[in-house]
């Protein structure tokens, strides 16, 4: 990996400030307000180019990482990815190479063949390459630390119309109710494998219809899938 270039600057870059560190990679750039943080994420932004690679996109921007105290736009979130950054809350640095593996996947599904899945579905794949890069064998401590609770305890119903839900109203549901939703994203793209998701995601109505017409169970009995959009 090409060494990195830290610099603390007076300039802005998105929410910097005079003290911020930039650490600059090949693999994008970190704004921390620390040089041990900026290093941290730095080191596991390398994760950048697998997630690229396993997604096929063509995308070039480079992402910009940003470690912030916390995250307004979505409720208990760790990490978010916008259009033109990715955030980071400090006190979730321990999960790092986790959530930027997961936020690199929204990231990095711009221009690539998964564009147009529902965002239900983006979730899950997200998850699941983040998963398949840190290895299978982590998933159960991941779930511990990101879930919380069994699915069991929670029960297996909803009344969210999970492939039609937007990511406007994604970003307005309560923290337990978007861990349900992307356990269950994960499990549907977990049994159908990346590939065939990528074969379905033509059009948002391929990737719906299969699973809705699957003679395997894709969902818990009780989740509705929609036949139309609200």
């Amino acid at each position: 990996m090409k060494r990195a270039l830290i610099l603390l600057i007076p300039v802005c870059l998105g929410a910097c400030t005079a003290d911020s560190v930039v650490l600059r990679t090949e693999h994008g750039v970190v704004v921390a307000g620390d040089a041990r943080s900026a290093s941290q994420l730095s080191e596991s932004l390398a994760v950048a180019s697998k997630v690229k690679a396993a997604l096929a996109s063509s995308r070039e921007d480079l992402p910009l990482v940003r470690c912030v105290t916390s995250i307004d736009a979505v409720s208990g979130a760790n990490a978010v990815c916008a259009p033109d950054h990715i955030e980071i809350r400090e006190d979730a640095l321990a999960l790092r190479e986790y959530l930027l593996a997961h936020e690199l996947a929204h990231w990095y599904m711009v221009e690539s063949p998964y564009e147009a899945v529902p965002y239900f579905i983006e979730e899950g794949i997200a998850e699941y390459v983040a998963l398949e890069l840190l290895g299978w064998q982590r998933i159960r401590d991941l779930e511990q630390a990101l879930y919380r609770q069994s699915r069991e305890a929670r029960g297996t119903g909803s009344s969210i119309v999970v492939f039609y839900i937007g990511l406007d109203q994604w970003v307005s549901l309560g923290l337990e109710e978007r861990y349900e939703l992307m356990e269950l994203a994960l499990d549907v793209v977990r049994k159908l494998g990346l590939e065939r998701v990528r074969e379905l995601s033509e059009s948002e109505a391929g990737v719906v219809e299969y699973i809705e017409e699957s003679k395997v169970p894709l969902l818990p009995a009780g989740f509705d899938v929609g036949s139309e959009k609200p």
